[in-house]
């Protein structure tokens, strides 16, 4: 499976904003 560097990218940054989203939502706590 060939992933194109747009396609990484785009993964890359909904990963990273997902763990965003639960580490401040932990630090909410």
């Amino acid at each position: 499976m060939r992933m194109t560097v747009f396609e990484a990218l785009m993964f890359a940054v909904t990963f990273a904003s997902l763990v965003l989203a639960v580490t401040s939502s932990n630090q909410k706590k």
